[in-house]
């Protein structure tokens, strides 16, 4: 995916791996699995978050034929939003007519939802 600007806000492919896995090593402490971000970014695009001309961020995201996931995304920019539309931007440009993700944080759910996103599956469970 190519770089894409909206207001001050863009993502482009990363030109360093290895900071960008650094990056998004804050979503380690969500995990529910014990999954690392190097783990669930396997076999994904490294795209960085960039703010006003500084890296702030970086986001995983897969590409299957014209469908692409987001599969981590950590930021310490003030703009997360203006970054998930150069999101949806780019995978367009790329070819993708869907964007979707997972989330195991209900709080995202709904303004989530006021952006446009639908609610695909609900998975519940309960230890007995």
């Amino acid at each position: 995916m190519g770089a894409q600007a909206l207001h001050r806000v863009r993502v482009e492919r990363s030109s360093d791996g290895a900071a960008s896995l650094t990056r998004l090593a804050a979503v380690d402490r969500r995990s529910v699995d014990g999954s690392t971000a190097a783990e669930i970014a396997e076999g994904c695009e490294l795209l960085d978050v960039i703010e006003a001309g500084q890296v702030v961020g970086a986001v995983a995201v897969s590409i299957d034929g014209n469908v692409a996931t987001l599969k981590a995304a950590a930021t310490t920019g003030s703009r997360t939003y203006e970054a998930l539309d150069a999101l949806e931007a780019a995978a367009k440009d790329a070819g993708a007519v869907l964007l979707g993700m997972f989330t195991r944080r209900g709080a995202l759910v709904p303004l989530l939802v006021a952006r446009g996103y639908r609610i695909r599956s609900i998975e519940l469970e309960k230890d007995l």
